[in-house]
Order: structure tokens, then sequence, then C-alpha cells
């Protein structure tokens, strides 16, 4: 190459310290992942992820059917493959959460790695270091992504690095040698290979031609790159945007790429490497070609281009950070996007001659040829975000809508929900590499030193006292273990897919489930019910197909299959019409409920019920007059059971919600006044005496109702100070004093799960009359939080006087056979938003 280098000889004490360093910087990151992990588990539990460890887990237990059947979604393949990455983990740690966390923090940590090498050769080591500590130091999302293992959102952020990274060593390596590295010319300051030591010079620009005798070497990069970029391709649609910008980028440097033996080189490792999709919907037709329902090729955005990328721009990525907040406002959001806002504009502004270059080379014309070597490092990193950007903009792919008005307020809703957000995550690594290059070009400037040194220090400590802060937040409800009590698989999900590929021969499904653990039979069982109650025209059939199945087996499948319909309805508001989502076809159940086997027709009224309680409304008199005529028109046919009614209640006007209610048929009344109950809790919370009073208005008849329903949701309080519940559960009327005792005994199980023995303590200091209560109530906390253990329930029932080992097991029983949630978990929500924020 007739470029002018100056090398710089890399001593072996430099070498050993950047072998410190990397591993130090590699400490930091996993402890930093771990700590609040371990600390605070709630943040990072989501219920997507964990079909993956089910597949982990089929994989160590035996397969039950082809390994492509068990895809969650067609067009979302990475799932998969995570879950076959998450299988040695589950073999050394067990079926529980933490199995799949490990599996993403390696899959992360790989990523982190790749970054630092990269930026550390291609840019400099102050670059590579910077963009670590941002990293390390991350906002709340980057660090709760990078702990999920969903399979088809951040996990592609270890391929586009990989794909970058070889890339860049096959176009922009002319300049740097293993042994040497070669200092380049940069548009952000006089010196692009700057603050490693030794002597810089500006390097000239050479044109040089990129060509295929470069060698065997070259051919297996080329190999490797099509490699990875097909089995990204195939592991998720996100990495569209990387191969795109990278076959844009070739096309620029070489118009004859197609017909150079390079190119045939990618392609095959491409093909190679995308082969698992190819086989997949040629031997098993699995509509890879659709997204959520409806083929690739069709998806278009719903909303206009402009105002989409302006969301986008203005509220979608500053919030995707997922910053905790300052006195409830998205300050640090908007000052971290700030910085990244700035370094980015800084570095597109010192680049632009390059990128004006980059955008001519797109025609195929002799005087707009352009190599490699021609363009700066950075143009790469510049043009992935944009044309990110503008791809996001035009797919199906929304951006959470925030009120522009309200964007300075940060509420409950974006922080919870902060899977909305997962389409940014591609962006998140490039944020730091970009906001490193500023500080860094700050760092090296020859003009006003002193100034600017400090000021990219004090840059860099703002960016990470912002995330320190909200890290701090993350960690603060210090809870450690708790990790090991959740499960790490979904079998519900299984249970569906089972039923999907038997559709017309389910005992043959039956079949598969019966070779399954036993723990997992019954969660099983309601997946294949469920599948086929949301197809309401081969209910009856499905009915009569499993009408000489053993009880234990049709009680989970009733109760699957009436969820299904549940969920396949929706209601005709004006003429109170049951219609099937998928059509709007109008459909009558009392038929169809007949042909139910007589012990289970009441599951059918149960989610009737949970289909129209959010049509029953009691706020003014005309929401009462169209919630009874409903209530009359379906209870004659149906009877619908209202278990899990919600009333809002604000603590005011007591005697006009009791007279509403009063108006309804007294059949449901009690239902209602449990409903009531349920958001009287937190008043229960503030001041029992309050409650008390208002209790004392209730008609007495439906009082124990009202009592029920704030022992149901009363427990998200007790948690928070057990020896306050006990004074507040001591100070109500003794008669109805059990349904808090309940909910005492399940908070006592959350609180204290990775301490069992704390929690039996608490509950035999407690009187007498209360310990059986609390003990069905700890029972009913170890079952839904560790149906998935029974050798680990059987060793925590050892632990309890057997006295009452009796109740603690009736609560276990209750909550694994009755209760449907436990099919669907949602333990955050279970235990934090039963009260309505």
């Amino acid at each position: 190459m007739a470029s002018d280098t100056v090398s710089i000889k890399v001593s072996q004490p430099y070498k050993g310290r950047k072998g410190i360093l990397i591993f130090s910087l590699s400490l930091l990151f996993i402890l930093s992942r771990l700590i609040p992990l371990f600390l605070n588990f709630e943040p990072f539990i989501m219920e997507e992820e964990r079909y993956n460890g089910t597949i982990a887990l089929e994989v160590l237990n035996g397969l039950k059917m082809p390994l492509f059947y068990y895809q969650h979604q067609p067009y979302a393949p990475g799932a998969m493959v995570v879950g076959l990455l998450s299988t040695p983990f589950f073999l050394i740690f067990g079926s529980s959460y933490i199995s799949l966390k490990i599996t993403a923090l390696i899959l992360s940590f790989g990523g982190f790695i790749l970054w630092y090498i990269f930026l550390d050769k291609f840019f400099n080591s102050r670059i590579a270091i910077i963009a670590s500590l941002l990293f390390i130091i991350t906002p709340p999302n980057n660090l709760k992504f990078s702990l999920l293992s969903l399979g088809n959102h951040y996990e592609i952020n270890f391929f586009t690095i990989a794909s970058l990274f070889l890339f860049y060593n096959i176009f922009f390596s002319d300049n740097i040698s293993s042994k040497d590295k070669a200092i380049k010319q940069s548009p952000i300051t006089p010196l692009c290979k700057r603050g490693d030591g030794g002597i810089f010079e500006n390097s000239s620009v050479t044109e040089v031609a990129h060509n295929d005798s470069k060698g065997q070497s070259d051919g297996v990069k080329f190999f490797f790159l099509g490699l990875i970029c097909g089995f990204a391709c195939y592991f998720a649609l996100t990495f569209f945007a990387t191969f795109l910008t990278i076959f844009i980028f070739w096309f620029i440097f070489d118009k004859k790429l197609f017909f150079k033996k390079s190119f045939l080189i990618f392609v095959v490792g491409f093909l190679t490497g995308f082969s698992p999709w190819i086989y997949n919907t040629i031997s098993f037709k699995l509509g890879s070609f659709d997204f959520h329902g409806k083929p690739i090729y069709l998806i278009e955005s719903g909303e206009a281009f402009a105002t989409k990328l302006f969301r986008m721009v203005v509220t979608g990525i500053p919030f995707s950070f997922g910053f905790e907040g300052i006195k409830g406002t998205t300050f640090d959001a908007y000052l971290y996007y700030l910085i990244a806002l700035v370094s980015f504009i800084f570095i597109l502004k010192a680049n632009r001659k390059y990128l004006k270059k980059l955008f001519f080379g797109i025609f195929p014309l002799k005087r707009f040829k352009t190599f490699p070597q021609e363009i700066s490092n950075e143009v790469v990193l510049l043009v992935f975000p944009i044309f990110y950007c503008l791809l996001f903009t035009v797919s199906e792919f929304e951006v959470s809508k925030k009120v522009l008005s309200e964007a300075y307020i940060l509420t409950f809703y974006d922080k919870f929900f902060y899977l909305s957000f997962r389409y940014f995550t591609p962006l998140f690594p490039f944020v730091f590499a970009t906001i490193a290059l500023f500080l860094d070009s700050l760092w090296g400037s020859e003009r006003q030193k002193v100034l600017k040194k400090g000021l990219s220090i004090f840059i860099l400590l703002i960016a990470l006292s912002l995330c320190g802060l909200s890290y701090l937040k993350l960690v603060s409800p210090v809870d450690f273990g708790k990790v090991f009590l959740y499960s790490g698989s979904d079998y519900f999900i299984m249970g569906e897919k089972f039923a999907e590929r038997y559709r017309e021969e389910p005992l043959e499904g039956f079949k598969l489930i019966e070779r399954l653990h036993d723990q997992y039979k019954i969660v099983a069982l309601r997946g294949f019910g469920s599948y086929f109650g949301r197809d309401i025209d081969i209910l009856p059939w499905f009915f009569d197909k499993i009408k000489n199945l053993d009880e234990k087996l049709k009680l989970p499948l009733y109760q699957g299959a009436a969820n299904g319909m549940r969920h396949s309805l929706t209601l005709d508001e004006i003429n109170f019409n049951l219609l099937q989502r998928e059509d709007s076809k109008i459909v009558e159940l009392s038929g169809l409920i007949e042909k139910a086997d007589e012990k289970y027709k009441n599951l059918f009224c149960m989610e009737l019920g949970s289909l129209l309680r959010r049509y029953v409304k009691l706020k003014t008199d005309d929401e009462i007059n169209k919630s009874l005529r409903l209530l009359n028109h379906f209870s004659n046919d149906y009877q619908p059971k209202f278990e899990d009614l919600e009333i809002e209640y604000s603590g005011k006007d007591i005697n006009s919600l009791v007279e509403r209610i009063d108006k309804l048929p007294e059949k449901y009344r009690g239902d209602f006044y449990k409903a009531l109950g349920k958001c009287m809790a937190w008043l229960l919370w503030e001041s029992a005496g309050s409650f008390e009073a208002t209790v004392k208005i209730i008609p007495e008849k439906y009082r124990s109702y009202l009592y029920e329903g704030a022992g149901t949701f009363a427990g998200s309080f007790f948690i928070n100070d057990i020896n306050r519940a006990i004074k507040i559960i001591q100070s109500l009327d003794i008669t109805y004093r059990f349904y808090l005792y309940h909910a005492l005994g399940e908070a006592l199980f959350w609180k204290y799960g990775s301490n069992f023995n704390k929690a039996v303590g608490c509950i035999e200091s407690i009187d007498k009359e209360g310990r059986r209560y609390c003990y069905e109530g700890l029972g009913s906390g170890i079952g839904y939080m560790l149906w998935w253990d029974p050798e680990r329930i059987d060793g925590l029932l050892n632990k309890i006087e057997k006295t009452y080992k009796v109740f603690c097991k009736e609560g276990i029983r209750k909550r694994i056979e009755e209760d449907f949630l436990l099919s669907k978990q949602n333990y955050y929500y279970y235990f934090h938003l039963k009260i309505k924020y």
C-alpha cells in the first residue's frame, strides 16, 4: 500500500497493562449486571423470555417433536436459538430463572468485549475505555435489556458488532497490522490515532482499490462475514438494518462486487448461516415470511412518516433510555439525550465531506469512485443510526405514544413497560461510541487544551452520574436471593404448541404431555385446552374428544378451554352480542356450554364474567343503567360469575357507591362488594380506623365479601412492613381477620421466600387463631412461586410444625389446581400492580 505511516511498537509491559485494563473493565461489566440481578430481581422479569427456557428444558429432558416446531413465532427464531444456548446453564443451575439470565449476560458481555476490541483497534484505547464505561454505568433500559433472553432484540447487538468488526478488518485495515498501528487522518481532530503515546503524523490518502488479490485470509474473512450476516438475518429481522448498511458500503467501495470471487465467498457464507431459515420454511412451512400473521413484504407503518420520525426523535429515543427520573421529571433522560445528540451532530459535522463523498459514491460513475481509505472510520458509525431510524420509521414497529406537552413528566408506565422500547436497543452501542468519539475529540484538541480536557471530563461525569443515580434506584430495594424463586420456563405455551401440532388428533398431543415431568403437566394441559378454546367452532368437537379422559386431566383442559374462549371473544356493546374477535361473527354460547361436562360449566361462567367485567361501570346513572341491562341480558342464559371485578373508589362518597351497588341484582352484589374491598385495601393500609368506619356503612351481610376483597390486594401493602401489617390485622373485627391473615401469609413468603425460617418465625409470633390462615396463605405463595420445583416445596414443608403443615399444603394445592394465573404467570404484576396506579 502506498500510504505514509508511522509505526508504533507495542512493548510487553504495555500489552500487560492492556490485559489488566480489559480484565478490570470486564469484571466491572459483569458485577454491574449481577449486583442488581441478585439484589432486586423484579425489574428484570419479562414473561416473554420464559418460553425460551422451556426449550432448554425440553432439550435436556428429550424433545417431544421436531425442534423447529418449538419455535414460538415464525418471524423470531432467535428465541429458539437462545433457548438452545441456555441448555448448559439449565443443566448446571437447574430450571430457575437465573439460568436464562446467565445466557443473556454472556451474550451481552460478548458484545461488550467486541466493542472494546473494535474501538481500540480502529480508533484508540481512550475511545474504547470511555465507551466501555458508558456500557458499564449505563442507562437503565440498556442494563435491563442486557439481562433479558428474549432472543430477538438486544442479542442482535452481538451480531452487529461482530459483523462490523469483520467488515472493518476487510475494508479499513490497510493502515493497521497485527504488530504495528498506522496513524490515519481523522476528521474530528488533527490526529485520529491519538492517546496511545509515541510519535504521530498525518498520513496521506492514497487511492487503493479493494480487490481479490489479498489471498486466502481475506477469503476466510468474507466467508465469516457472510456466515454472521446470514445467521443474524435468520436470528432476528432487525439485523437487516446492519446487513443493508454493510452491503451499501461494500457497493460504494466496489461497484463490480457482484462479479468478484469475494462476493461469491460471501454468498456461500451467507447461505450457510441462513440455512436454518431455508430448512425451516421448506420442511415445516411454518410461515417464516409472516410477521404477526402478515407477510413481511406487506408490512408498512400505520402512521405518517414525518409524524412517526418526529415522535421517535423527540420522545422515542430519550424515553428509550429508561431513566428513573429526577423528582418525577424526565430531566435525566433529556440531559443524557442532549449529550448524545450534541456528540452526534459534532461528529456528523466533522465528517460532512466524507458523507458527501459517500453519497455520490453510490452512483456508478468513475468520477465518484470511492475507496475505504478516502473516508474516515467514523462514517459507518454515523450512517447506521440514521439508516436504522429511517427503516424503523417506515416499518410497522411502533414508537410508544407520549403527549409532547407532557414529555417532561415521568409516569409509572414509562418505567414499568420498558419492553415497548425494545426496538431501540440496536442504537444503544452507537450512542455510547458516538459520545466516546466526541469526548475523545475534545480531549485531543490542540486548542484550549485545559478547557476542553476539563469539559470532556465534566460531560463524562454528568453522563455517568445520571446513569449512576438510576442504577442506585434499581438496586435500592435490597432483596437478595429472590432470583432463585422464579420458574425459568413457560409450559403453557408448550401446551399450545402441542395442540397446534396435533390439532386433528388431540389425543396424540396428550401422549406428549404425559411424557413431561409431573409438575409441568397441569400448565401444559391448560395451554393445550386454551388453543382449542380460541377456536369456538371446534370446541364442541374437542369436548367430545376429551370426555373419556381422567378427571385430573379434564380439569386443566377445561380451565384452558374456558380461558381461551374468553380471549377469542369480544362484546357488541350496543346489542350485547358476543362476537369472535377475528371475524366479528356472532357467537351463541348457551349451546356450546351445554355440551361441556356438567362439572366444568362453571368455568365458562367465570370466564364470561371476566370478559363482561370491563363493560360493567357504576360511576354515573347512565353507566349503571347500561350495566343493569347487560347483567339482565346475560343472567338469563349464562349466569356469569364476576370473580375479578374492579371498582374505582377514592375514599370519598361511599354512601352513593353503596346505593349504586344495591341497585344491581342481589346475586351479583357480593361480587361487587368484593371488588370494592379490593380497591379499599390501600385505605386499610393507610388508616385501619377509616377502613373500619367505612365498613360499618356496608350492609352487614356483604361485609365478608368486602374483607375478602381487601385480603386479595392487601398482601402487596403488607410486604412493606410486616409488623405494621400484624398490628392492623389485630385491630380489625375478629370475625373477618382470617381473610387478612391469609394475605399476610402470602406476603411473608414473597418477602422472606429466600429466608423461609424468618417467614415461619413471623407466623409463630401471631395469635394462634390466625396461624392456620397465615400458613394457608404461605402455602398459596409457595404454590404460585414454586409449583415448578416440588423437591424444594417438600423441603420447605419440612420446616413447618406438623400441626400447621396441613394448612400450608392446602394453600399450595388450591393455588396450583384452582388458580389459572399460575399458568400464565406475571410475577411483577401479581405482587405490585394489584394497586391500580
